[in-house]
């Protein structure tokens, strides 16, 4: 067997995959899909919702929905639960 033909790149130009995945563009592009995978995992281990106890495609609609009901309200009751304890910490 050649071990040169097992090399990665004998020329010295990267493949237009790589130059393509250097551009800004496409890192925003990236960043924003790992991000949102973050929050997809977070709903989906902190409010149950790997598992649709309702039925049908109306059913998952109602549960997804609630589940995204209830963690923008935890969000902003904490955001005015912090926002109070910096108000009270300044005053006092």
């Amino acid at each position: 067997m050649d071990h040169k033909k097992l090399s990665l790149c004998s020329c010295r130009e990267f493949p237009t995959s790589y130059v393509k995945k250097r551009t800004a563009w496409c890192r925003r592009g990236l960043r924003f899909r790992a991000g949102i995978e973050g929050c997809i995992s977070v709903l989906r281990r902190r409010f149950g919702l790997d598992r649709c106890r309702d039925h049908d495609e109306a059913g998952l609609g109602r549960w997804v929905g609630w589940g995204l009901v209830t963690a923008n309200l935890l969000i902003s009751a904490q955001t005015v639960a912090g926002r109070s304890a910096r108000s009270i910490s300044r005053t006092a």
